[in-house]
């Protein structure tokens, strides 16, 4: 189900003892799941403000390099529920969670040629948005080891409302001779029983990820998400040093196709 493309990625550090105005990120490698074949990668740009996110700005990009799409986010003391809004210049397609003068806002345009739908959510309500999942994960980390499923409600653009989730622990592992622990996130209810879900596994050592296997937050060239699995490999948490950086991927032009 398209849906659950929402959790993709969409992509997540654990936080240990930083310094004020830490700047850090990492890389991703998205593969078709069926063919193997890569179709994109991901570069993750983190600043930490006194050991917490405040604020990630990832971009995509083609495999010639060139970014085709950006997703801004600010957690705004909100981890769980961070702001965020994602665009993809090939599509035209944009997305996202914001608070504006009518309250907290869900949003998505399919293309620069349709209008922006939009819907207004329970400000109140504990929902859980985009990389905040990472964070509810870890929070609920020692409960889910233990075998016990946990719920949440997740907010879905592309349905401008939320929808109910359940998340649980599937096995322990390991991926390049790193322990890791394996989660599914499957649809609450009668939708659980028509979709796999996704695949999420974590490091033992930080509880970051390290994969994704399921819909993809980006979609194909027709508008369909992808069915990805992303890498999240331990060399490639590379430190973005300064603010600079991060301020030049917020503000870099997108190309509006790979070819």
């Amino acid at each position: 189900m398209k849906a659950v493309a929402l959790f993709t990625l969409m992509l997540f550090n654990a936080t240990t003892s930083y310094a004020a105005d830490r700047y850090s990120g990492y890389e991703g490698t998205a593969f078709e799941l069926a063919s193997g074949k890569m179709i994109y990668t991901e570069s993750h740009y983190l600043h930490f403000v006194d050991a917490v996110l405040a604020d990630r700005i990832v971009l995509y990009r083609c495999a010639n390099g060139k970014a085709f799409g950006r997703k801004i986010m600010s957690s705004k003391g909100k981890p769980l529920m961070p702001e965020f809004e994602l665009f993809d210049a090939r599509l035209g397609y944009r997305e996202g969670l914001a608070t504006r003068p009518g309250g907290l806002t869900v949003f998505y345009q399919s293309s620069v040629k349709k209008a922006e739908k939009f819907d207004t959510l329970d400000a109140k309500r504990a929902l859980v948005a985009d990389a905040g999942f990472d964070e509810f994960v870890r929070s609920n980390w020692t409960t889910l080891i233990a075998g016990k499923s946990v719920a949440l409600d997740f907010v879905v653009p592309s349905q401008l409302d939320y929808l109910g989730f359940k998340v649980k622990w599937v096995k322990k592992s390991a991926i390049d001779g790193e322990t890791v622990q394996v989660f599914k996130l499957a649809p609450s209810g009668i939708l659980g029983w028509v979709t796999s879900g996704l695949d999420v596994t974590y490091a033992d050592s930080d509880r970051s990820l390290r994969q994704f296997a399921g819909l993809s937050n980006i979609r194909d060239l027709s508008g369909e998400n992808y069915e990805a699995k992303i890498e999240f490999a331990k060399s490639k948490r590379v430190g973005y040093a300064d603010a600079n950086a991060m301020n030049a991927a917020k503000s870099s032009a997108l190309v509006k196709s790979c070819q």
